[in-house]
């Protein structure tokens, strides 16, 4: 049987993110869109990993920090992976002030023991893995409570604009496989075997105009609560399976 989208090899983020693209990543948090962006897609996050003061959090695919920068922020002891050597550099230089360790590494193989941490995220990273199913089992593994997956949406008008960018030149995007929710219920569901929760955030992106700031987030904030599946940044979290002694 051929391996299913979710399980196809993929580029490493190690490639993807090499010399200046990690600059020009963090680059585009600092715009406008991007602002409100990080807003709504933080407000999404706290609410799947729940309450993380005094919690070890192991962000794979750390990228340069912007997560593990929020986590600390609310009183986490972070630990970031990142296989990209350009993207650690960035991170360290966001992070020094923090309770944060980065380590070099891969998600498919995940250098933990079996439930070290207390809580595992992947934030847009799984995108870019080699082995989606592996890095899912290797998250399930080293986890002890609860994991957090963040993803591009496939259902979204973002994503829909992204795959028509990269039929029409280069672009970081050309790397990426976009999950919908099913795909990633499905995929998830393999390794976490309590009950999935899911939700997405950023529907109207990006179509997004500044002197709509406010009416776009209220929007975004509302259908969030209803539960609409099709915004551009899709978060699915599951605790661990209570293992038998």
């Amino acid at each position: 049987m051929p391996p299913s989208r979710d399980e196809r090899p993929r580029p490493s983020g190690a490639r993807v993110f090499a010399g200046d693209a990690a600059a020009r990543y963090d680059g585009w948090f600092e715009t406008p869109a991007g602002r409100y962006a990080r807003e709504l897609e933080n407000e999404l996050l706290t609410r799947a990993a729940g309450d993380v003061r005094g919690v070890r959090v192991l962000d794979v695919g750390s990228g340069t920090g912007l997560h593990l920068e929020l986590f600390a922020g609310m009183g986490a002891r972070g630990v970031g992976l990142e296989p990209s050597p350009d993207m650690l550099q960035r991170a360290e230089e966001r992070l020094r002030r923090r309770r944060v360790h980065l380590v070099q590494g891969r998600a498919e193989a995940l250098p933990f023991r079996d439930r070290s941490v207390d809580l595992v995220t992947m934030v847009t990273s799984v995108e870019f893995v080699a082995d989606a199913r592996a890095a899912f089992a290797e998250a399930a593994r080293v986890s002890r409570r609860r994991v957090v997956v963040a993803v591009l949406n496939a259902w979204s008008l973002s994503a829909r604009l992204r795959r028509l960018k990269r039929n029409l030149g280069p672009t970081l995007f050309r790397a990426v496989r976009f999950y919908n929710p099913h795909e990633l219920r499905r995929a998830l569901t393999r390794h976490l075997k309590t009950p999935l929760e899911m939700a997405t955030t950023l529907h109207f992106f990006p179509l997004y105009d500044r002197r709509l700031r406010r009416p776009l987030a209220a929007a975004d904030r509302w259908l969030t609560r209803r539960g609409g599946l099709w915004g551009a940044f899709l978060v699915a979290w599951a605790d661990v399976e209570t293992r038998k002694k």
